[in-house]
């Protein structure tokens, strides 16, 4: 019953991943020049391969045809590390301009060729032991083995954890729901494969301290957390694709509007000090925001009107060259447009407020922009979190200490300072 069980959890996981690379093959053709759809692409085909060779009859025949028992197991984990390794490389290009991610990905290739020859050379370094589909369970007890199975989760832990950072760092920066929450349970599925990878661990050690073999259901319960985390990852990577399609991307409620409102708030309250008059109303303390539940919606909807007015005023009254500056920092820094953006007019605001040079008294003159339209309305409350976030980040800081480091301190109101 137990094996019944384990067949049909491989055979889950593995109609997962296939099912994720039907969904993304047409556009993987539209756009076959592009890098981070590749490196899609390699990560479903190796893990389903991996997923493939490490069951009957596959890893039998494979054996079998080479000659060499128990080879199919090991190589089943370098195909897992390689789908490690092009799942780094597609978040790479994710997360950075094309140049800097190409390079990224060079050192995840390079690391990953050195795992898998380790591993390679502590397989056949020790003696074969008779054809088993549980190899790791049977002879982990082995010194030799039982390092080749720690190398393989110790990269594998690593890959995870990088996984979780760069898919939380995409999502905070992300402007799509689908996206956010697509990143999300990519990152949910990193931390299920750790807690796999410590089962895993826990289980080599119990046989290399020379205790019994690690009980079956431990496999199982191993078997059914690689489902969980592939099914996940899986869901993450393809929900952008089609969660528009059921409205994620539209969706716009009372609790997701009262969240922005709090987000926005230190930074709202920051531009009012900056340009007295922009707030139709004096900001009230952030107790009293927090616990008024009225008018959320038009509320929203003024914030975002005054910090876009405000934003202009900041920027009028901001030295070109601390504009310059930054923007080479960011460049320097291999920020793409929308952060580079961002990030240039949140150094002008932190400016702003370290010299205490006002952006002038609000008021509606040419060329400031139309209030957002209420479709926009989603859009422009994310871009401006997204500002908030930058504003707030200590990374930001150390860039404008960068721009304080290079003699531009004859900032307006900074004399003397």
């Amino acid at each position: 019953m137990s094996l019944q069980i384990d067949a049909l959890l491989q055979a889950a996981a593995v109609a997962a991943v296939l099912l994720a690379l039907a969904y993304k093959l047409p556009s993987v053709r539209r756009h076959s020049g592009d890098l981070g759809l590749r490196a899609f692409t390699a990560c479903i085909v190796l893990t389903a391969s991996a997923l493939v060779v490490l069951v009957d009859p596959a890893h039998s025949y494979i054996d079998a045809l080479i000659g060499v028992p128990n080879l199919a197991s090991v190589e089943g984990d370098c195909l897992a590390a390689g789908s490690a390794c092009a799942t780094l490389c597609l978040l790479a290009y994710l997360n950075y301009p094309p140049a800097r991610a190409h390079r990224i990905s060079l050192v995840f290739a390079a690391v990953t060729f050195l795992v898998v020859a380790l591993m390679n050379w502590l397989f056949f370094s020790s003696p074969f032991r008779p054809e088993t589909q549980n190899y790791w369970t049977l002879y982990g007890g082995d010194p030799a083995i039982a390092a080749l199975r720690l190398v393989f989760l110790g990269f594998i832990a690593l890959v995870l954890l990088t996984m979780a950072l760069l898919t939380l760092r995409f999502a905070a920066i992300s402007t799509r729901r689908s996206m956010k929450l697509g990143m999300q349970l990519v990152a949910a599925g990193g931390a299920v494969g750790e807690l796999w990878v410590v089962l895993e661990v826990a289980r080599t050690l119990v046989q290399v301290l020379g205790a019994s073999h690690p009980p079956l259901a431990t496999e199982t319960l191993g078997r059914t957390l690689v489902a969980v985390l592939l099914t996940l990852i899986a869901i993450g990577a393809t929900l952008p694709s089609w969660g528009p399609r059921l409205g994620f991307d539209s969706v716009q409620t009372p609790i997701s509007e009262y969240l922005s409102l709090h987000r926005l708030y230190p930074l709202w309250r920051t531009l009012g000090e900056l340009t007295p008059g922009v707030a139709l109303m004096a900001p009230r303390s952030r107790l009293a925001e927090a616990i008024d539940m009225r008018d959320i919606h038009f509320r929203l909807y003024r914030r975002v009107v005054e910090m876009r007015d405000a934003i202009l005023l900041v920027k009028r009254s901001s030295d070109p060259r601390a504009t310059e500056k930054a923007t080479a920092i960011g460049l320097a820094k291999g920020l793409g447009d929308d952060d580079l953006e961002l990030m240039v007019t949140a150094t002008q605001i932190v400016l702003a407020v370290r010299g205490r040079h006002p952006g002038g008294e609000g008021q509606r003159t040419k060329g400031v922009p139309a209030a957002p339209q209420p479709a926009d309305l989603p859009a422009e409350v994310r871009s401006l979190e997204r500002l908030a976030r930058w504003y707030r980040a200590s990374a930001l800081l150390r860039m404008v200490s960068g721009i304080d480091d290079i003699d531009l301190v004859d900032l307006p109101g900074r004399a003397g300072g």
